[in-house]
């Protein structure tokens, strides 16, 4: 689980690089669109929640999800709904900005 973790972590990384250098040709005409301001907002979000699966990744690979409390499950449950929607908010408000 913690491989499937950093290989996110190279992800991410790898989306933050491509996005400064695509960034770096059209700052200016970007800078003006909202769509590019949500979009940001949604890799902070990512960003924020890889740190917060990080904190929890020790309780989800050493408990069976079954004998953790109901609090536990939940910060997991929002942890993977963050992360679904941000994902998939980045790939479309990707295609808006084209």
């Amino acid at each position: 689980m913690e491989w499937l973790h950093s290989l996110i972590y190279v992800g991410l990384s790898m989306s933050i690089l491509s996005g400064v250098y695509l960034f770096a040709d059209r700052a200016s005409y970007l800078l003006t669109l909202p769509t590019f301001y949500m979009k940001m907002a949604l890799v902070g979000a990512l960003i924020l929640n890889s740190l917060v699966i990080g904190h929890h990744l020790p309780l989800a690979t050493s408990q069976h999800f079954r004998d953790i409390s109901r609090r536990q499950k939940s910060f997991l449950y929002i942890s993977a709904t963050v992360s679904t929607v941000a994902w998939v908010g980045i790939y479309f408000l990707a295609h808006t900005l084209n």
